[in-house]
């Protein structure tokens, strides 16, 4: 149950962050349509496809690209009481941050219950739908009129088709259709092909090749699939109508560009045609007809208004329009604090590990800090700590604990020292042998003092062991195990942490078995009953990596 509640926490935040940009990038697009109608609708059909393809890179798109605009955050400084922390774990205590209350695991499945089922009943219509455009494709036999055939191959030609697409015959009357993407076909009822004369015939095969030539049928399905995934989302559904409505208006721009017509004759002789089809039930996804609903066709004459050659001015600056869109729209993106400038940044508070003897403190080292003394006070150090995330050039990229990305421009200067475990100590490194090794990951301080850098990579691990007194307000609180004797005369038994990094795993032990996960620590330490031992273990500072919950058989 709460495995499943936890799948859930990692979709859930994904499927909002698309749904929420993905909808803002459709405004935007509608928008734009609405002031702007005499676009080409070519290219407005291109940046609906770009609102709708923003859905799903968000969705699939690992991690999305970090933009710090937002106010720079102040630096952390509220951090809980010396006794928090027992001196032989070397664990200082982790920074408060706001995070969502514990919640019912029941609860959390509801919602994403809900969407599932809707979302496979609507993939489920969108199967049968392109199934019956497959039948509908099988029952129809090659056509038997060689004027038509020859038709179609000049007109595929004068359109840039290398093949024409096949030619079907079926029973009845209706719209003309094209359908299939891999295989296209244009089917044409026996009983309309009757009533058209070779004007129109050759009006209805160009509109249906304007079709084929722009790819029309796959984006039909990737708006279909959208929808389908982004059921409840009622931008998703208009991005899928205004793509379907821009893509006739396209093709029929293309048409009336293939057969030298002006729009005012082109819009007479399509009413024409119109007024001579039967009824035919026309397939959502893997089919489109030159007639369409009613509503399509009198927006498309309503558009025919606007319809004119473009100039080679107009093509490039619209194409250039569609790749800056598609690189700013559709690529995902977050919004961060902002760096602050070096002037405004405040030294952090000193943490409780710098309370900690330095005797037994991983992070002291043989290049102390002088002592202060009266008449001359040492510096003032910043000290930064994350885990790696890259280093290029010359600059240190970490991930902090409370999700803001540090960067820090290291000199050539800068003193490296690396945590070696079987030395128990730090050992100093070059940089060139050192910062294009590092895994991601690894734990990293970044300490300043005026114009001196020093690097600590890694650091020793350790682990604090006491029995669960309560999880309130995001706050662990233990009652310490085998503390020492000095450490309990000077804070007592109590130890208190701050609230962990979300993807901290939680690992659980029932009944004297093995440890197995069960969600992260700050979704499962809530339901923890009283007296239960938890093992809390880290790697250096703020850095908590594990926290075990009761106790495995022994071996």
């Amino acid at each position: 149950m709460i495995v499943a509640a936890e799948l859930f926490d990692n979709w859930g935040p994904t499927l909002w962050r698309a749904s929420w940009q993905g909808g803002l990038v459709v405004l935007v697009v509608w928008c734009l349509c609405r002031m702007a109608p005499s676009l080409p609708a070519r290219f407005q059909a291109w940046l609906w496809r770009l609102a709708l393809l923003k859905f799903l890179v968000v969705l699939v798109w690992p991690a999305p690209i970090e933009v710090p605009i937002l106010p720079a955050a102040a630096p952390a400084s509220e951090v809980f009481p010396a006794q928090a922390i027992p001196e032989w774990s070397l664990l200082p205590s982790i920074l408060v941050r706001e995070s969502a209350p514990v919640r019912n695991v029941s609860l959390c499945l509801i919602p994403a219950v809900v969407w599932s089922v809707v979302a496979l009943w609507q993939i489920t219509r969108l199967a049968a739908a392109c199934g019956a455009a497959h039948r509908l494709r099988r029952s129809g036999r090659v056509s038997a009129s060689e004027s038509l055939h020859a038709q179609l191959a000049n007109l595929s030609k004068s359109a840039g088709l290398r093949t024409p697409p096949a030619l079907l015959d079926t029973a009845g009357d209706g719209s003309p259709l094209l359908l299939g993407i891999f295989l296209p076909a244009i089917i044409f009822p026996a009983a309309t092909l009757s009533r058209l004369d070779e004007t129109e015939r050759a009006l209805v095969l160009s509109h249906e090749l304007a079709h084929l030539r722009r790819g029309d049928l796959l984006w039909s399905l990737v708006a279909a699939s959208v929808r389908a995934v982004f059921w409840f989302h009622p931008l998703a559904w208009l991005a899928e109508r205004q793509l379907s409505l821009t893509q006739e208006i396209a093709a029929d721009e293309l048409a009336i560009a293939a057969q030298k017509h002006n729009p005012v004759s082109y819009a007479k002789l399509l009413i024409s045609i119109v007024t001579k089809l039967g009824s035919f039930p026309l397939q959502p996804v893997l089919c489109v007809g030159v007639a369409g609903s009613h509503f399509s066709l009198r927006q498309r004459l309503i558009a025919m208004r606007y319809m004119k050659p473009a100039s080679r001015a107009m093509v490039a600056a619209c194409s250039c329009s569609l790749v800056a869109v598609a690189a700013i729209g559709v690529v995902p993106w977050t919004l961060i604090a902002a760096e602050p400038p070096a002037a405004d940044k405040v030294p952090m508070a000193e943490t409780n590990q710098d309370k900690v003897p330095a005797s037994n403190s991983p992070d002291k080292v043989a290049d102390k800090i002088p002592d202060k003394t009266p008449d001359k006070p040492a510096p003032k150090e910043q000290i930064e700590r994350g885990r790696f995330v890259s280093f290029q050039g010359s600059t240190l990229t970490l991930s902090a604990n409370s999700g803001a990305t540090i960067a820090n421009k290291i000199p050539a200067s800068a003193k490296i020292l690396v945590w070696n475990n079987e030395a128990n100590a730090f050992r100093p490194a070059t940089a060139a042998e050192t910062l294009d090794r590092v895994e991601p990951g690894t734990w990293f301080i970044v300490r300043k003092s005026n114009e001196n850098v020093a690097l600590h990579i890694g650091s020793r691990k350790s682990q604090t062991v006491g029995t669960f007194v309560s999880y309130k307000d995001d706050r662990l609180l233990l009652l310490g195990k085998n503390l020492g004797e000095s450490f309990t005369k000077k804070y007592g038994n109590n130890v208190h942490f701050n609230k962990f990094r979300d993807d901290v795993p939680a690992y659980e032990s029932i009944d004297g078995g093995e440890y197995k996960p069960i969600g992260t620590a700050n979704k499962v330490l809530g339901n923890v009953k009283e007296g239960t031992l938890v093992t809390v273990h880290g790697e250096g500072d703020d850095n908590i990596t594990l926290v075990q919950i009761g106790v495995p058989a022994k071996k």
